[in-house]
């Protein structure tokens, strides 16, 4: 699923610069002034500026620890504002779910695992302009995790399941650009320490909701 994620990051980098030539390298046009003009506006506001700035969404490819088959996950964010003029707060709700054919000690059965899970996420810009900026970073969740194994008759054990709430950590990197000066979107990878623990790599778009 490595080798997979990894096609489908460099897939959606072409598919994210070919939707508007300006990311790709064209600086000049009305867009690419009234960006500078937005850009300049938010960071005149000061250093720091915490507020409900944007909302938006995200989808991509989740490969779960513990034997369990890669899923696609689900995801809202919403822009919470800025710490400093490089770092951007933002608060996610992210789902992923897989049932698969398995085995218990030999014997088949049927497994469900779910996670869902919200928490806060803060961004690091690694440039300090450009059309598309490098970001990481990192951040901590709760995760209402579920786990359930359906056996056949035949098996000497019962059905059974599990399900609880655990804190979590998850680091994050990723490029960042505008599609207009209200909408941008990102392409990112981010790992979470979790049980399971997972890999994942998303496609997001945020509108922002300041004019």
């Amino acid at each position: 699923m490595r080798k997979t994620s990894f096609s489908f990051l460099i897939l959606a980098l072409i598919c994210f610069m070919s939707v508007n030539p300006a990311l790709a390298g064209d600086s000049s046009g009305g867009q690419e002034i009234q960006l500078r003009e937005t850009e300049k506006s938010e960071s005149s506001q000061g250093s720091m500026n915490v507020d409900f700035s944007g909302i938006g969404g995200k989808i991509g490819l989740v490969d779960p620890d513990e034997n369990i088959k890669s899923t696609v996950g689900f995801g809202l964010h919403v822009d919470l504002g800025t710490i400093t003029p490089t770092l951007r707060l933002e608060g996610n709700l992210d789902y992923w779910s897989k049932s698969q054919d398995s085995r218990h000690r030999n014997f088949p059965c049927e497994r469900y695992n779910r996670d869902l899970s919200f928490g806060l996420t803060v961004k690091h810009a690694l440039a300090a302009e450009g059309s598309i900026i490098p970001y990481a970073g990192g951040g901590f969740g709760f995760h209402l995790v579920r786990e359930e194994r359906e056996f056949s008759r035949d098996a000497p054990y019962d059905d059974w399941e599990k399900s609880g709430v655990h804190p979590g950590l998850h680091g994050i990197g990723g490029v960042e650009g505008r599609f207009s000066p209200q909408m941008r979107g990102d392409v990112e990878i981010r790992y979470t320490i979790n049980d399971p623990s997972n890999f994942g790599i998303f496609f997001g778009v945020m509108y922002s909701l300041k004019r």
